[in-house]
């Protein structure tokens, strides 16, 4: 046994050197790994005094490493960033939490997780520079949804056929014994987390059709994407889904009411819709009924994730109204509702499941008000450049990225944690997408 822990330590080292020696040559390869490597945050994970250690802390801190080396001995230039004054006035609310922490050192872990993670947001849009680095991270975030949309149906029917959790990668509690039917991770840690992942994806196939650049091989890639989506029977995912397409048909309604348009979206959409109503077919008929009563949230009297989050946010507006101005302390929630226990209980710590109130209970009002600042700088900064820009390329994506915020924005009142890596990453290509939108309207402007 301790031979295959040194021979596995030992692989680990040596992979780890690869990619630093790959990343100092390549920053942009650092950051094509990352967009790959964003649905991997289960499998394949490593616990280290009860942190769990993903490929993106590594990939993500390599690059933020060698991009602040190549700042300080290469003197890289700096692309301006707008957002940089709102994302610095967050961490300073971050900070101030400590004035009245109450979280120790689990608060000082919270911040290190926080800061990585608007580090990636600030770093990815000095990596990208033009449409063709933009188009090949689309083509990597093509590429890993479908192993994930792969890898995810695999467990859905290793699990209706009876394989053992071992087998199937997925976990007890969303497994048939709960539902009758499973509800597929793929890689994440729930299934909330990967809808709210296929999010990204989606939003960029959909930038993709709105260019007319989308090809006919991206339709199976599109179906088994949206099926996926379907069997993570997440509620919110699904409401963020139902208010980005939303979105997306208020800005573009002349480019989407078109022939071709309408074809690809209703295709995707009857032939997933097909897919389920086949697969459901063929299990217990009482399945698809417990499927759509879930989905709907017809059990919301009696089911636990609906009122167990209603109790959680009871308890976050009395932390709140311990301390309304800095907060109780970056992740002390958990601690506060269990009065502060000294041991963490063998389940892991409670979160507020609302992002916002969550922000209200730990940072406090000083904490949601520059977090509301940095995403409306965000979301203005995208509607000037989707007006202006000449650019079709870069205004669809980001239009398209910018659905799949503000679907993540309705979805964050159903779960919460600050450090979500794929979250922040996305809102670093929207950075870069509207970066580029506006460099053709500068392009345009110099001409004339």
């Amino acid at each position: 046994m301790v031979t295959q822990y040194v021979l596995a330590a030992i692989a680990g080292v040596s992979v780890l050197g690869l990619v630093a020696a790959k990343i100092s040559r390549d920053l942009f390869w650092g950051l094509a790994a990352l967009i790959f490597f964003l649905p991997f945050e289960r499998i394949p994970t490593l616990e280290i005094a009860g942190f769990t250690l993903k490929v993106n802390h590594v990939v993500g801190g390599l690059l933020i490493l060698f991009f602040v080396l190549d700042l300080i001995f290469n003197k890289r230039k700096l692309r301006p960033n707008p957002v940089v004054i709102p994302a610095t006035l967050f961490i300073i609310a971050l900070i101030l939490s400590f004035s009245t922490s109450t979280g120790g050192i689990r608060s000082v872990i919270f911040l290190v997780l926080d800061l990585f993670v608007i580090a990636l947001f600030l770093v990815i849009p000095q990596l990208i520079d033009t449409k063709a680095k933009f188009m090949r991270l689309i083509t990597v975030l093509f590429w890993s949804v479908g192993v994930v949309a792969v890898f995810g149906l695999y467990q859905f029917g290793a699990d209706i056929i009876g394989l053992s959790n071992s087998f199937s990668g997925l976990d007890p509690g969303y497994s048939s014994d709960v539902f009758g039917f499973p509800r597929i991770q793929a890689f994440s840690r729930e299934p909330l987390y990967l809808g709210n992942y296929l999010l990204i994806p989606l939003g960029a196939m959909a930038g993709l059709i709105l260019e007319k650049s989308a090809k006919l091989g991206l339709l199976p890639l599109a179906l088994l994407t949206l099926l996926t989506f379907i069997f993570t029977l997440s509620r919110g995912a699904f409401l963020a889904f139902g208010v980005a397409a939303v979105f997306l048909f208020f800005f573009a309604f002349r480019r989407i009411v078109s022939f071709r348009n309408v074809f690809w979206c209703t295709t995707v959409l009857l032939l997933s819709l097909l897919g389920f109503n086949l697969i459901f077919g063929r299990l217990n008929p009482d399945y698809k009924d417990r499927f759509l009563a879930h989905a709907t949230v017809a059990d919301y009297r009696k089911g636990e994730s609906t009122q167990g989050r209603l109790n959680a946010f009871s308890k976050a507006i009395d932390a709140f109204n311990e301390a309304p101005i800095t907060g109780i302390g970056l992740g002390a929630y958990g601690m506060y509702v269990l009065d502060y226990p000294n041991d963490a209980p063998s389940g892991g710590w409670f979160i507020v499941n609302n992002q916002y109130l969550e922000l209200l209970a730990e940072t406090g009002i000083i904490g949601l008000v520059t977090s509301v600042f940095l995403v409306v700088v965000l979301l203005a900064r995208s509607l000037v450049a989707y007006l202006r820009t000449n650019d079709s390329f870069a205004q669809s994506m980001v239009l398209g990225l910018t659905a799949a915020l503000v679907g993540t924005l309705v979805q964050y009142n159903f779960f919460s944690t600050v450090a979500i890596i794929h979250i922040w990453v996305l809102m670093g290509l929207i950075v870069a997408a509207q970066n580029l939108a506006l460099k053709s309207l500068k392009t345009v402007t110099k001409r004339y």
